[in-house]
Formats: structure tokens, C-alpha cells, sequence
């Protein structure tokens, strides 16, 4: 298998598989690494212990399926479900092994006058945030089951951004949203009067972000290129570099390896040392450019040992520090 990325070992990063898949709007990894999702114009396919070729997995429910790109995904921690939206408008909790006398998942299609951007699940499936093109996120507690077959549970409805939501994500117990108004801000999601958090705010549009474990820290990519990094209890900036010439679009982020990955319009992906750049400094490790279009989208596997791009040129790469094949 191959090793954990590192800031000793980035510069051997290489390119070891690619598959082509339409216009891709979302990666995902399974927590166990064992399965990676794949979305974009042609809706959402799965590849589990193999990538490139056709997909192994292909989730559908009769009757709502995405005919809109596939803005976002995220898998629940148990692997079970990947939640993913659209502009269609439509949100769907898709199951991944079928359980016979099960449904096959759940649809969220409450809102028709807007597109569902972001999607970010909490206790494996049971609460649910979905963000939307008018700044509004709505969250939903799965614990309060309906009523009646076929309905919703009830949902907190937030409004955190004057514009569009662009990325989100659970820690801690708060909820954490992005904007294109240039806000990162939290939110008790329990709590409809819940004090919203401004955490930092950028003079353009925060295209995508990513947090650590613990929600200290939290890095933004922005519409102007940069990269930014804000304590979240503080609510303060600790350092912003200029990454990506002509705009910022994604960033991912390894625990394990201690590194950022950020993409964007320059069709570059750029690796970076965290402790390096907590300290002030402002070089990536390394830059890789093998997409003939932006690079939109990225996902590290759990044990930060191989990292994804999708790009606007229809390609999935696989990277990793070694020319080892990963399945």
C-alpha cells in the first residue's frame, strides 16, 4: 500500500490512475477507504476496491434521481449512506448496501424554488444539513421521526448567508457553513436561536473549506485565489497566502499526513505543510499539474495515503507519493 503523504515525501507525488466521468462536481471516500464516490453531470457512481473503468455501483431510487449536476456528497461515518445534492432541486440520503424489506433511501425535496449546494451529515444519518443557493441551510433530526409515511422529520431552518452556501460541515457540535458572501460562520444546529458565528470574513466568495478534528482550525480557499486560516475561537485570521492564481476553488484536508490540498483555476493542485504555514510561512510543498481544466474538486483517503482531483476536464486523478497500485 502505499505510505501516508508528508510534507518529507510530497515532492514524489505522482499520478496513478485516472477514470473520466463528465462534468464532476463532488469526490467522496468512504471512512474504511475502501469506496469512492464520484458525482457530477452524469448524477453519482461508486467504485469499491478498484478504481478506473466502469463504476461497481451505480445508486438510483426509482422515480428521484438527479437530473441536475451534483453540487456535493458526504458519506455517514458507518460507510452505510452518501448523502448527495443537486440543482435540481433535490437531496438524496442514498443507502449503499441494500437491505432487503429496506427503502433504498431517503429524498429530501421539501424546497423547489432554489438548488440544494451542501450537504453535511451527523451521527451517521440521523441529522442532516442541506444549504441552499439563498443563503438559507436547513437541518433535519432524523430522531424525530413523522407522522405519517413519506414525510419529512421537522426542520430547523438557518439563515446564515446573504447568498449562496457553498460548503459545510459538522464538529464538535456545532455546525460550520461557508458562503458567497464571503462568511464563515457556526451554529448551534440544535438551537433555531442559536448565535450565528462569524469566524472570518473574506472580501470575495468562499468557494470551499476544511476543519480539523477538533474545530479550532478551519481553512478557506477564496474566489481571490487565497488561502486563509482562522481560529475558530477566537475568530481571528492566522495567516492568508495567495495559492492559486485566478481563483481558488477546493481544498481537502489530511489529518493524518499534516497537509492541505488546494485546487484551482491555474488547473494546478498545490500540497502544503499545516505546522508551516501555522508558523507564517507561505510556500507549497509541492505543485502537480496533469488537468487540462480547473481544479474543482479534491478528497484525501482516510489514512491521507492517496489524494483525488477532479477537474473541469471530465478527469478523476489518483495521486500518490509512491507508484504503488493502491487496490
Amino acid at each position: 500500500m502505499p505510505q501516508t503523504i508528508t510534507p518529507k515525501n510530497a515532492a514524489g507525488l505522482k499520478s496513478i490512475g485516472s477514470v473520466r466521468f463528465g462534468w464532476i462536481g463532488a469526490l467522496a471516500w468512504s471512512p474504511n477507504g475502501r469506496m469512492i464516490a464520484v458525482a457530477g453531470g452524469d448524477g453519482v457512481a461508486l467504485w469499491e476496491d478498484t478504481f478506473g473503468g466502469k463504476p461497481t455501483h451505480r445508486p438510483k431510487i426509482t422515480g428521484h434521481q438527479h437530473v441536475g449536476p451534483v453540487n456535493d456528497m458526504v458519506f455517514s461515518m458507518d460507510g452505510e449512506w452518501l448523502g448527495s445534492t443537486s440543482a435540481d432541486p433535490i437531496a438524496i440520503l442514498h443507502r449503499i448496501h441494500l437491505i432487503e424489506g429496506e427503502p433504498p433511501g431517503i429524498v429530501f425535496k421539501d424546497r423547489t424554488d432554489v438548488a440544494f449546494n451542501a450537504i453535511a451529515l451527523k451521527h451517521d444519518n440521523q441529522i442532516v444539513a442541506i444549504g441552499h443557493s439563498d443563503g438559507a441551510v436547513r437541518v433535519f433530526d432524523q430522531h424525530e421521526r413523522p407522522t405519517l409515511p413519506g414525510q419529512l422529520p421537522q426542520a430547523y431552518q438557518f439563515q446564515l448567508h446573504d447568498g449562496e452556501v457553498t460548503a459545510l460541515a459538522f464538529r464538535m457540535g456545532r455546525l460550520y457553513s461557508s458562503g458567497r458572501d464571503g462568511r464563515l460562520v457556526s451554529v448551534d444546529p440544535s438551537d433555531i436561536r442559536s448565535e450565528v458565528k462569524v469566524i472570518g470574513q473574506e472580501p470575495d466568495w468562499i468557494r470551499d473549506f476544511a476543519i480539523t478534528p477538533d474545530g479550532r482550525t478551519v481553512f478557506t480557499v477564496c474566489k481571490d485565489g487565497h488561502l486563509a486560516l482562522w481560529n475558530s475561537e477566537s475568530r481571528s485570521l492566522i495567516h492568508r497566502v495567495l495559492a492559486h492564481q485566478g481563483g481558488a476553488d477546493t481544498i481537502a484536508y489530511s489529518r493524518v499526513g499534516g497537509l492541505l490540498a488546494t485546487g484551482g483555476r491555474d488547473m494546478k493542485t498545490r500540497l502544503w505543510d499545516v505546522k508551516a504555514l501555522l508558523a507564517g510561512e507561505s510556500q507549497p510543498l509541492v505543485t502537480v499539474g496533469e488537468h487540462t481544466k480547473p481544479v474543482l474538486v479534491l478528497a484525501f483517503n482516510p489514512t491521507g495515503s492517496l489524494l483525488l482531483t477532479g477537474s473541469g476536464d471530465n478527469y478523476v486523478r489518483m495521486w500518490a507519493a509512491e507508484m504503488i497500485t493502491p487496490f
